[in-house]
């Protein structure tokens, strides 16, 4: 049995959501496929009970017309140690509601040495997903993390040819990101930058900005080992952000032998540490991001059923060689 624990499936895409595409994939593997939502999870014990096990109100997976998971399934109850394999697919942020899922995933694993949780529950909890591009210092833009104004405008006058970028290191979607320019920097760096800084009550994460982003960033999606997606995100004209939350558009995109090299550099280092599920963000040949807690597969919609078929042949390979 594969179970895939997502925020909901009210709004997803039906042709783009990656968890969508899991659930797919799964399905061509096993015919015991079920999805739930972190309110459906639940942990009890005492000693009355003589027991202590996480379960799940689970669905099972099948299709309504709209082409999304069938909420309307009666719901059954299942102790998470009896699954296989559990694709953690809860989205940001990481917060006590994202940390007890993972919580109970580890009881899981603790009462069946078969069950594998992908990604690793203490991963998720022990890697940031701002600050894991450090750790592959060789294959990133020069980066900071800091709360101290000073100590920023330092960053800024050395590597902001073009101006940076903030980030909150518990953002994500685009969400609080700023780039200040030169001017604003030079004009608002008494103001605006201890004004974020303050907001956010905690270090930030400060980059260099790269024009290359009106370009396009990559988006390389992997699992299991395995490179699944490649795209190009091309922000909307006027706008930096390439996410297509911000209005970006999604491209085919064709990577050098460097981005290639790169990928696979970040995956095998995080495969040793359980990450077997994620996404790569690169600009400029650089990687500027690495997304761990629910990843997404981007690319144009008439690659649907390839990447799905990808994605299933590699569950499929894995699980087994887990057995």
């Amino acid at each position: 049995m594969i179970l895939v624990v997502i925020d909901s499936a009210d709004e997803m895409d039906p042709v783009r959501d990656t968890s969508l595409q899991i659930l797919d994939a799964a399905s061509l593997v096993s015919e015991n496929i079920y999805w739930t939502t972190p309110e459906h999870l639940g942990w009890s014990g005492g000693r009355e009970l003589s027991v202590s096990i996480p379960q799940a109100q689970c669905f099972p997976f099948e299709k309504n017309k709209g082409g999304l998971p069938d909420q309307n399934k009666e719901l059954e109850p299942k102790p998470l140690h009896a699954f296989s394999a559990i694709y953690m697919r809860k989205e940001p942020p990481v917060d006590t509601r994202f940390l007890a899922v993972t919580w109970m995933l580890d009881r899981a694993m603790q009462m069946s040495r078969k069950l594998k949780v992908f990604n690793h529950p203490e991963a998720l909890r022990a890697l940031n997903e701002k600050a894991i591009i450090f750790e592959f210092p060789e294959l990133i833009q020069e980066a900071l993390i800091c709360s101290d104004a000073q100590q920023l405008r330092q960053f800024a006058s050395a590597f902001g040819e073009h101006g940076i970028v903030l980030k909150p290191l518990d953002g994500y979607g685009g969400r609080g990101v700023v780039h200040l320019n030169k001017e604003q920097l030079e004009e608002e760096a008494g103001s605006y930058v201890e004004e974020f800084l303050s907001a956010n009550q905690a270090p930030v994460i400060v980059q260099p900005f790269d024009p290359a982003v009106f370009k396009g960033e990559v988006r390389v999606f992997a699992l299991h080992g395995k490179i699944i997606s490649w795209c190009l995100k091309v922000p909307k004209e006027n706008n930096f952000l390439a996410g297509t939350s911000a209005g970006a558009t999604i491209e085919d995109y064709s990577p050098t032998q460097q981005e290639e090299d790169a990928v696979f550099n970040v995956m095998a280092s995080l495969r040793g540490r359980g990450i077997e599920m994620l996404g790569v963000d690169m600009i400029g040949g650089k990687v500027s991001e690495i997304n761990i807690t629910s990843p997404r597969s981007l690319f144009v919609a008439e690659r649907r059923e390839e990447v799905v078929e990808m994605i299933s042949k590699n569950i499929e390979k894995h699980l087994k060689k887990k057995a």
